[in-house]
């Protein structure tokens, strides 16, 4: 998301329309450009104008209502509830591809672990890295 300062500004005038402050403008632009870049679909100001009205209804100024109905969406979009994202695909930019922060329970058995099926004969031809709290722990991949 390389949106230059000038892009936002002329996006937050959009929201100005709506009697939205130039800060909160700001913010509803970056918020909608980041559920644009999640869901491939763009929202309008005036869609998110008529979802705000029940925060409205209770008191909430618009700009706030607006930001917490991108918020909303943009949490619905990363999976939502319980905090589990579901995604249908995960592209990343490094060689790390899952990565804790928490020491990951080790779900250790009794049995000798071997790697006697491996679906081509030699040795694997990638390691796929998983750090677990600073620990990288990695698994053979063909």
């Amino acid at each position: 998301m390389a949106t230059t300062a000038s892009q936002l500004l002329s996006d937050s005038n959009c929201f100005a329309c709506f009697g939205v402050d130039l800060t909160t403008g700001l913010i509803l632009s970056r918020l909608s450009e980041i559920y644009t870049a999640l869901t491939g679909m763009a929202i309008t100001p005036q869609e998110l104008s008529d979802r705000a009205n029940c925060y409205v209804c209770i008191g909430v100024s618009l700009g706030v209502a607006m930001e917490l109905v991108l918020l909303g969406l943009i949490s619905d979009s990363l999976g939502g509830g319980g905090g589990a994202g579901v995604f249908s695909s995960l592209t990343v930019g490094s060689p790390t591809v899952i990565a804790s922060n928490v020491n990951l329970s080790d779900a250790s058995g009794v049995l000798t672990a071997t790697l006697t099926n491996s679906p081509v004969a030699g040795n694997a031809t990638k390691w796929v890295t998983l750090v677990d709290n600073g620990i990288s722990r990695r698994w053979p991949v063909w």
